[in-house]
């Protein structure tokens, strides 16, 4: 039996309003490395969240868990909600800009490859 695994991103869930976990939201002090960047944005994002931003059902989420647990190729990633498929998707077309730019670089050391 080989094993398999999905990382899932879950967004915002609604009961943690029901709960009053954004309200009772803390935040510890941000350090230096980690003022820019994913970390940073994702930090501002829950602060400044209203209700209307936590729109993700934990039901739902548990059971999207669940069944994706059960099938035999789940997959890599499991952006849960819209909020999270967003941020996942941005972080990849960043990734991708990121990186295209060195295609030229990347292609140039392969044997007999035209030397720049």
């Amino acid at each position: 039996m080989a094993v398999a695994r999905a990382d899932a991103h879950p967004g915002l869930l609604r009961g943690s309003i029901r709960a009053g976990f954004a309200q009772a939201l803390r935040f510890t002090e941000e350090l230096p490395a980690y003022r820019h960047g994913a970390l940073a944005e994702f930090r501002a994002f829950v602060r400044d969240a209203g209700p209307e931003g936590f729109t993700g059902d934990p039901a739902a989420v548990a059971r999207a868990v669940y069944d994706v647990g059960r099938q035999d190729r789940p997959p890599l990633r499991m952006p849960l909600g819209g909020d999270a498929f967003h941020a996942v998707t941005a972080a990849l077309r960043e990734r991708l800009r990121a990186i295209e730019p060195r295609e030229e670089l990347a292609r140039s050391i392969a044997f007999g490859a035209d030397p720049a």
